[in-house]
């Protein structure tokens, strides 16, 4: 036992001791993979020092650190990449004239296309909480996973099962190849994702019609989150342009007068499971006139960018995507350049 008790120890100082090198040279360097390079050369008493842990692949607000800090994220080591022939759709839809969408990953309908995040490395309380705070897990089951101590594969695992068998709209999780970034990083191949439709071989999805766009504020979280963990320059100037909601002060009036809409679209949204061909619910905005047309907000569209590079990111043209747009939210809507 006391040399248990030494293995123990000495894994622990080791642990400690790569964690001061690591912070001081900046190296982003995986704990768990040195945990257990470490252990091969001292196995006695590292049973216990390494837990499982799984990549996500972080697209939306994830990337924030502040969204991460907020839900009590904290990875063990987060490296930048991609996810060749998926893209970026904000098709978790949300309440108009306040929060629009939220962002999704979806197969993309041409190979060339990409979607760029973070990948985070998270233990099985790490999933417990990604997963309970995107809606994946009710707080029930959340509860009872982590009361019984459920190990990381059964907690993946149910996080993947088919929207189908859940009976409503949302986020599930679904196995990904990444293609991480650069030299003197942890190697990523495998992450899982969140994706708001059932995906199986032979499963193809058409380009949405229409457009759900974030809220100004969801969309910033991005747009810092690209910026801070130095995502591909064209990829950041993609998430530049594209359109975002900016709210007015007066929304609540917008949401007072709408409120039979609102809820009528919501109850079609999130009552059933998405589709077998991942069609987005798009749907036209009420129209708000008189006084409340005071509280419509604005859209804002940010600075054109290529087709070169615009098309690296979404299989559906730009002004396409802009066309669809102002016919969804209406002819009164104001849209301004950023």
């Amino acid at each position: 036992s006391s040399w248990v008790s030494f293995g123990s120890t000495l894994a622990v100082s080791l642990t400690l001791s790569l964690s001061a090198m690591t912070r001081g040279s900046g190296a982003a360097m995986s704990r768990q993979a040195w945990l257990a390079a470490a252990c091969l050369q001292f196995p006695w008493g590292c049973s216990a020092a390494v837990a499982p842990r799984a990549w996500n692949f972080a697209f939306g607000s994830n990337m924030d650190e502040g969204t991460r800090a907020r839900r009590g994220l904290q990875p063990s080591a987060l490296v930048p990449g991609c996810v060749p022939g998926w893209e970026l759709s904000f098709s978790i839809g949300g309440l108009p004239f306040v929060e629009p969408a939220f962002a999704s990953v979806r197969p993309a309908a041409m190979e060339a296309v990409s979607v760029h995040g973070v990948c985070l490395e998270l233990d099985a309380e790490g999933w417990l909480k990604l997963l309970g705070s995107e809606g994946v897990f009710d707080p029930g089951t959340s509860a009872s996973l982590h009361q019984r101590g459920a190990d990381l594969d059964e907690i993946l695992d149910l996080a993947q099962a088919p929207l189908r068998s859940r009976g409503r709209r949302g986020y599930r999780l679904q196995r990904v190849d990444v293609e991480s970034y650069g030299a003197g990083m942890p190697q990523v191949d495998v992450a899982f994702a969140l994706t708001d439709i059932d995906v199986s071989p032979g499963n193809s999805v058409q380009p949405s019609a229409g457009f759900n766009p974030p809220s100004e504020r969801y969309w910033r979280l991005l747009r810092n989150g690209a910026r801070r963990h130095s995502l591909e320059g064209d990829y950041r100037s993609f998430l530049w342009s594209l359109p975002r909601f900016s709210p007015s002060p007066l929304a609540a009036g917008a949401l007072l007068v709408a409120a039979p809409a609102l809820l009528a679209a919501a109850a079609r949204r999130w009552g059933a499971a998405a589709d077998a061909s991942g069609e987005a619910d798009v749907e036209a905005w009420p129209q708000l006139e008189g006084p409340l047309a005071l509280s419509r907000g604005r859209m804002v569209v940010g600075p054109e960018v290529s087709d070169r590079i615009w098309s690296r990111f979404s299989s559906v043209p730009r002004r396409t995507l802009l066309r669809d747009l102002q016919e969804q939210v209406g002819p009164d809507m104001d849209f301004v350049t950023s």
